[in-house]
């Protein structure tokens, strides 16, 4: 059975009430994206400098790649017009931005040769972002900039919605991460987890993969399980992924079920109003 539903737009409220029940929404807006697709495209050809970045492993040796891919993801992370055409087209998912809050709208590039899998262009392993934010009212978007097959696409497990799952959430520190990341040379895997990880296997069979393509948003609570799927095809992955928080549901206590999270700290220090940047203070 097919766990995703489409719409183009929902009011918050009915967005909420959806997600934190453990639905999967894709919005597809492809007129909205346009503008932020192209300009996203844009950016990722000046930078990689050839004919298919998607193909870069038969263009570049692997250092050459990891510097050019590190240059675009920085690029993109600091263009304030690319951020402005992602937000245009957000608000017509119904996301307002006086209410709303992110923390980073981020490109991510998954690599389908194992050796080129590293750095920061490294595939995530099974987690539930919540893990980290311990923000139950956390909200996830992840969208593609080239078409996508399922087998580049992004891993979720529905059936682990009210499953509890072994991880290190008790023992986990930002703090560490943090300090971990400043010591690591650029382009080589940090040696601890940028979030925390799973401790137990994951039943593979329950993973469901959407095959989205450009001009759609998927949309799911961050205590879905998800990770990276593993990039099986001849193509690297480019998508982009945002989290983003409401200030109506942090207040009153909205927000999906916490079925094994131990963190106990919010980290709303991580989250900027969409409207003016404005750091989210409770």
């Amino acid at each position: 059975m097919d766990p995703f539903h489409t719409y183009t737009a929902l009011s918050h409220q009915e967005l909420g009430d959806r997600l934190f029940q453990g639905e999967l929404i894709i919005f597809s807006i492809a007129d909205e994206l346009a503008p932020f697709l192209n300009r996203t495209k844009q950016l990722i050809n000046k930078h990689f400098g050839i004919p298919d970045p998607q193909k870069a492993h038969l263009a570049l040796d692997e250092p050459t790649y990891a510097a050019r891919a590190s240059e675009t993801m920085t690029a993109f992370e600091r263009d304030p017009e690319i951020k402005s055409l992602f937000f245009s087209a957000l608000e017509t998912c119904g996301v307002n931005r006086e209410e709303n809050f992110y923390d980073r709208l981020v490109l991510r590039i998954v690599p389908c040769v194992t050796s080129y899998d590293k750095g920061r262009q490294a595939s995530v392993k099974h987690h539930r972002d919540t893990w980290g934010s311990n923000i139950d009212s956390q909200i996830n978007w992840w969208l593609p900039i080239f078409p996508l097959r399922k087998a580049r696409s992004i891993a979720l497990y529905p059936d682990y919605w009210n499953k509890k799952v072994a991880n290190t959430t008790s023992d986990w520190s930002f703090s560490r991460y943090l300090a971990e990341k400043k010591a690591t040379p650029s382009g080589e895997k940090i040696a601890y987890p940028s979030s925390p990880q799973a401790l137990e296997s994951i039943d593979e069979q329950a993973c469901f993969t959407p095959e989205l393509q450009p001009g759609e948003i998927l949309t799911f609570a961050s205590a879905h399980l998800h990770g990276s799927k593993f990039n099986l095809t001849d193509k690297f992955r480019f998508s982009v992924e945002i989290r983003t928080v409401n200030i109506h549901d942090v207040k009153h206590g909205k927000g999906a079920p916490n079925v094994d999270n131990a963190g106990n700290v919010p980290m709303y220090q991580w989250f900027k109003q969409i409207k003016d940047d404005k750091k989210l203070v409770l």
